[in-house]
């Protein structure tokens, strides 16, 4: 239907998710809630030419 050939093994993707922690960014109180929360993450996080460095767990 939306492919050039034909599928030959179709497969189905699963997600479980969990609603209560999703950002919410419909209300003024959870949009300064998560600006206040980016200013405390960019004052602890160390950058490197303007780019947050986290520590990796490669």
């Amino acid at each position: 239907m939306y492919t050039k050939q034909q599928i030959a093994s179709p497969a189905a993707v699963g997600t479980l998710i969990k609603v209560n922690h999703w950002l919410d960014m419909t209300t003024q109180l959870e949009m300064t809630t998560f600006a206040n929360a980016y200013d405390a993450f960019i004052e602890e996080v160390p950058m490197k030419d303007g780019v947050p460095r986290l520590p990796c767990e490669c």
